[in-house]
């Protein structure tokens, strides 16, 4: 949908605001609302029951206290904009020092502020040390548009009903998402713990949460036939700028492992002290976390790296393949091991003494082949709909961003369009 333009617009210095309707105002955010600083919680008593007072911090409310720093109408900015969004926050609230809060001018619309809040360029504005952050100074003086306070108010609204659209949009593709990815896991799982042939004879496992297993399969400990080593703890201060490639959680986002931003290690004290952690061609690297799901291999360009603790690096001992234990370590059968043995443990990741007491159901080697070629055949069917509503998502996002720029900068005028009532946006 198209939106009609102002008729008359004025020209600025600022790069990123070229020009504004002419019947609007460009000024500082200091005169459109007053910026101050959070406080530590730990200043006012907390209070664990429903009648404190939302705290806020980074990454939105996280505890509640039995004072308030502030009542009204409110735009909470992080000190690292560039990670924490804007929030809006209407009532009692406290929220800590790594935030700022603001006291809204009588001529700003509040929901208004918020959205215009949302275009600021924090990148900008964050300083350049060890630990970016934003100053209040900076934030401040940062330069805004607006129109009348009547003109604010039917801006914001029609931004919150449009951005509602989209985010029931979104919420939707990601619902699907779940399903799709819940429907992948369950393909898998169905495969490498029951077979391909449903006329096939099936025995009991003996293992009463697995159930009936495929007859002429074996459940085995996962031990005897994949060998596994958790990568070393290795401290900050070994890190170098060059020599062995030391991977990490980022670097096992794909297929393969991607050495890209990695740390590297002297390769002297490589060979003295974690020489025998060095990956091999075609090892597997899972994290421990088990929950990321993420499997990447080790190609010809990174043998001989490094897994980082955290990360375990996994290899075939006999008569499996190397395809069959990544998709076992991708299935529900899996997982639900991982869970079982960390029941009652305040340790949030699963390592080789966990590994050790897993099972796993095994088929003759031809029947593994076979249930990789079906595996890869039906995931790629469901991987190519999750990209395609993961890359819808991403482009519903971008527009709402776009949206809300162009609506709070005057880039289109939005005062004559009808915006259903409440009660009747909801039907």
């Amino acid at each position: 949908m198209e939106f009609p333009t102002y008729p008359e617009y004025e020209s600025t210095q600022i790069s990123w605001l070229p020009k504004y309707p002419a019947n609007w105002e460009v000024r500082r955010l200091k005169f459109m609302s007053s910026i101050q600083n959070g406080f530590d919680y730990k200043h006012v008593e907390l209070d664990q029951s429903e009648d404190g007072y939302p705290v806020y911090g980074s990454g939105g409310k996280f505890r509640k206290a039995s004072a308030y720093l502030y009542d009204g109408e409110s735009i909470l900015y992080g000190r690292k904009g560039t990670i924490d969004k804007p929030l809006y926050v209407k009532g009692k609230f406290w929220t800590v020092d790594t935030m700022f809060y603001s006291e809204i001018d009588q001529s700003v619309f509040g929901r208004f502020m918020y959205y215009s809040a949302l275009t600021i360029q924090y990148q900008y504005l964050a300083t350049q040390t060890a630990l970016p952050s934003i100053t209040q100074y900076d934030l401040s003086n940062y330069w805004l548009c607006y129109p009348s306070y009547n003109e604010q108010t039917q801006i914001a609204q029609f931004l919150d009903y449009k951005t509602a659209q989209i985010d029931q949009l979104i919420e939707k593709k990601k619902n699907l998402i779940e399903k799709l990815n819940e429907q992948r896991i369950a393909v898998i799982t169905q495969a490498v713990t029951k077979g391909l042939n449903p006329d096939t004879p099936m025995k009991d496992s003996q293992v009463d949460w697995l159930g009936e297993v495929p007859e002429h399969w074996e459940v085995v400990k996962f031990k005897y036939y994949v060998g596994f080593q958790e990568g070393p703890g290795i401290m900050a201060v070994d890190f170098r700028d060059e020599g062995v490639p030391l991977i990490r959680i980022r670097n096992v986002q794909n297929e393969y492992v991607d050495l890209n931003g990695c740390n590297f290690l002297d390769p002297k004290k490589v060979e003295k002290t974690w020489g025998h952690f060095k990956c091999q061609l075609g090892d597997l690297i899972i994290s421990g976390s088990a929950s990321t799901g993420l499997i990447s291999e080790i190609s010809k360009d990174n043998v001989g790296a490094i897994v980082y603790t955290g990360l375990i690096r996994l290899w075939k001992l006999a008569n499996i393949s190397k395809e069959f234990i990544r998709w076992y370590v991708s299935s529900n059968t899996f997982f639900s091991q991982v869970n079982r043995f960390k029941t009652g443990s305040t340790i949030q990741h699963f390592g080789p003494e966990h590994l050790r007491q897993m099972l796993i159901c095994l088929p003759p080697k031809s029947e593994q082949d076979f249930i990789v070629n079906h595996l890869e055949k039906e995931t790629k069917k469901i991987d190519n709909m999750l990209k395609i509503n993961n890359k819808t998502i991403d482009r519903l996002n971008e527009y709402r961003t776009a949206l809300i720029t162009a609506a709070v900068t005057g880039k289109i005028d939005v005062r004559d369009i009808d915006i259903p009532q409440p009660e009747a946006a909801l039907c």
